[in-house]
């Protein structure tokens, strides 16, 4: 039974798909021939298949698509190329129409079959659909990707940080030093003004003071250097001087006619006794050969040597009351110092505030050059007052000085005449 019903209803179909075409064909012609121009817009029924009717002054088949497949709505083209015109139309015209309209039967009966098949096949259970291919997915390349290793965070000290030690006002703090901050505070340049113009002498603030200390060591200094270099510029003078001695007495070495002379004299009873003085002095000159070696290879000290050389001969060492004054003077100025510090200070506390004063003033040298400075500016001061005397009783040094030689000429004429 259900073979028999599938057999009626494929004829079913079938005469239905084939009659239509059948008509369309046989009425064509006389619709494109009462009609101007047959209308052309058809709508394709089907799939695929251009089947257009067209509804403008006469059915007009248009099936003028490019292919079954790709065109269903194709009736403007079929339309205008299958036409015929009552006017102007001509047999070229009817017979190229007539090879339109077998070509477009030709494509109606294969979109039939392929509609047929896809009809018929789903009514029975559907179409067969096409078998899906799928591509396989690609595989994407696998990429290396090298990750360096993060570095790692120091590590912190869960221990918790260790207290801020307390400010500890020691000795030279500034509020402990009180006036003291100008002595060791103050600049090198500011205590060698200090000294050249005499304040650390009779100055009672903490600059004077500083540059008083400053005085004080380089006098005791100076007196322990000269006391210690003593004992070898007494040799080195000494020496000096035997040189000096030696050559003169290879210089003044009598010649050997000197010798003879004298020994004739000597020889001479008519001769002076001080002719025989004389030449007995010659004879007993003393011997050179050791002045000779000692002058050998050495180059004669020269006046200003010499001079130099009995300076320190005569000069002697520095007294040990000089070295104890020197000595005492460092020991005022830093009692002077000490004194004016706020508050009693121990032994260390006092050896370390002076270290840091000294260690503020000026070196040695700068401080030999302001007592200079300040020995010029004094003898200076002393040549002003002079003057100022001479002119204030109306006479000079050179007048003053005749009036005392005319004074002693007269005492001399005074006595000459009491003597007679």
């Amino acid at each position: 039974m259900l073979t028999f019903l599938r057999i009626g209803v494929s004829a079913l179909a079938l005469s239905t798909f084939v009659v239509a075409p059948i008509v369309t064909v046989v009425t064509a012609d006389q619709a494109y021939a009462k009609s101007d121009k047959a209308g052309g817009n058809g709508n394709g029924g089907g799939k695929g298949g251009g089947n257009g009717g067209g509804n403008g002054g006469g059915k007009g088949g248009g099936n003028s698509g490019k292919s079954d497949s790709d065109r269903g709505n194709s009736g403007k083209g079929g339309g205008k190329s299958a036409s015929a015109r009552s006017s102007g139309g001509n047999s070229s015209q009817g017979n190229k129409g007539g090879k339109a309209l077998g070509r477009a039967i030709q494509e109606d009966f294969t979109s039939l079959g392929r509609s047929l098949k896809s009809g018929i096949g789903g009514l029975f259970g559907g179409a067969e659909k096409p078998k899906e291919t799928r591509k396989a997915k690609a595989t994407a390349a696998t990429r290396t990707v090298s990750v360096s290793p993060k570095q790692k965070a120091p590590e912190v000290s869960v221990r918790p940080p260790a207290s801020r030690p307390g400010k500890v006002k020691d000795t030279l703090h500034a509020s402990a030093l009180g006036k003291l901050n100008g002595a060791l505070h103050s600049s090198p340049r500011a205590k060698e003004a200090h000294i050249a113009n005499g304040n650390y002498a009779t100055g009672k603030g903490p600059v004077s003071l500083a540059a008083a200390l400053a005085v004080a060591d380089y006098l005791a200094s100076d007196a322990a250097t000269a006391r210690a270099a003593y004992a070898d510029a007494v040799v080195a003078a000494e020496e000096t001087l035997a040189l000096a001695e030696a050559f003169s007495l290879v210089e003044n070495k009598p010649t050997e006619d000197e010798v003879l002379a004298a020994q004739a004299v000597l020889d001479d009873p008519e001769a002076t006794e001080e002719a025989k003085a004389a030449a007995q002095e010659v004879l007993d000159y003393p011997d050179t050969t050791e002045a000779q070696a000692q002058i050998e290879g050495q180059v004669q000290p020269t006046e200003e040597q010499l001079a130099e050389a009995q300076a320190v001969i005569d000069g002697g060492a520095p007294s040990e009351q000089d070295f104890a004054i020197a000595e005492q003077s460092v020991a005022e100025a830093e009692a002077a110092l000490l004194d004016s510090a706020r508050g009693a200070l121990s032994e260390e506390e006092a050896a370390a505030l002076l270290e840091a004063i000294r260690a503020a003033n000026p070196d040695p040298e700068a401080v030999a050059a302001a007592l200079e400075e300040q020995a010029a500016r004094e003898a200076e001061v002393s040549d002003e007052t002079f003057e100022e005397d001479d002119l204030a009783d109306g006479t000079d040094d050179a007048e003053e000085d005749g009036e005392e030689d005319a004074a002693e000429g007269e005492a001399v004429v005074e006595e000459q005449a009491a003597s007679l």
